[in-house]
């Protein structure tokens, strides 16, 4: 099958199309959208499948009609994963599906499902993945630049990371967002006593409204390419992995952060418990009390976090876009009347 993905986002041209390009299909990735790109790819190229992905800077209006009409002039089946639900359904979702008139949506939501069906398209879940050949484990960097394999605590750059934009905008629009739930669980804690925080992303200096204490000019490295965040894992000792929600989406940074080999923290989020084991691939907190009780259990128990690394590497290897492309074939072969023009 020859595919074509229309995104220029790196989070996701390194993720799912390399899933499809590992089962051997042929690839290409349209990287900013025009209509010049767009008519020559698709003529050129000659695409069985067009996919969209996410939520990026791909999506203005002009941008998705254009797509909508070189789907429907070379007459080429066209799948949205719509990785912001169920909190964006409204806002962007729906809106784009409209906009484009996709003959098929995965979403990362299973709850959201059913609002698509409700609008007559046909849906299934998809959750996010990690890509091996990005996210791996790595001989550990030691502050003096030099590697080893030392599981000793001085073994790491970093005793702390998080990887993660601050969406400062979303908490305060969405008051009842799971993020700032997280973040109280998981970040407060560790500022209350003090203990050092490495942060990467965007807007975490206007977080103050929502952080226990100012996170210092030294804990902010700014943006961060996502093809270096493993290398920034591998570095860490511990690696905060905030949930957006507490049901049934797992973020894209904590299969990741598994893939990667890394000791995480993580916030309650029930999907994850049904996937993965708690305190033996990672650890779950449920209260900034939690945090620091765990916390100081590690730390005094380091071939403890060694064995959780190990577990953790094993427990998500069957999670990559290799196995998330296939599920996407097995859905195209079961509803083939649905992508064949």
């Amino acid at each position: 099958m020859r595919v074509l993905f229309l995104e220029s986002d790196h989070r996701f041209i390194f993720g799912l199309p390399l899933g499809f390009r590992d089962l051997g299909h042929k690839i290409r990735v349209s990287g900013e959208i025009s209509e010049e790109k767009l008519n020559t790819l698709l003529s050129e190229f000659s695409p069985d499948l067009l996919i969209l992905l996410g939520w990026t800077t791909e999506h203005s209006e002009l941008k998705l009609e254009l797509v909508r009409r070189y789907k429907e002039k070379y007459n080429k089946p066209l799948i949205y994963w719509a990785t912001e639900d169920p909190t964006f359904f409204e806002a962007h979702s729906l809106p784009l599906i409209r906009l484009t008139a996709p003959d098929y949506v995965f979403t990362v939501s299973f709850s959201t499902i059913e609002k698509y069906k409700s609008v007559g398209i046909k849906a299934s879940q998809l959750p996010f993945a990690y890509q091996p050949t990005i996210f791996y484990k790595e001989t550990k960097r030691t502050a003096s630049g030099s590697y080893n394999n030392s599981s000793t605590d001085n073994a790491f750059l970093y005793k702390n990371c998080l990887i993660a934009n601050a969406y400062p905008n979303v908490l305060n629009y969405y008051k009842n967002h799971y993020r700032r739930r997280s973040l109280d669980i998981l970040i407060n804690p560790l500022l209350r006593n003090d203990i050092r925080l490495d942060v990467w992303g965007k807007h975490w200096d206007k977080m103050n409204p929502y952080l226990a204490k100012h996170l210092p000019a030294s804990s902010l490295h700014g943006t961060l390419h996502y093809l270096r965040t493993h290398s920034i894992y591998n570095s860490s000792d511990n690696v905060i992995c905030l949930q957006n929600y507490s049901e049934d989406v797992i973020t894209m940074r904590t299969y990741e952060i598994l893939g990667s080999g890394s000791f995480m923290y993580t916030s309650y989020n029930h999907a994850l418990t049904e996937i993965f084991k708690p305190e033996s691939d990672f650890i779950h907190i449920s209260s900034p009390d939690e945090m620091l009780e765990k916390y100081s259990y590690y730390e005094k128990h380091q071939q403890k976090k060694e064995e959780i690394r190990i577990n953790a590497q094993r427990a998500v290897a069957n999670h990559t876009y290799k196995n998330r492309a296939n599920t996407i074939i097995k859905i195209i072969e079961k509803n083939p009347s649905s992508f064949i023009y």
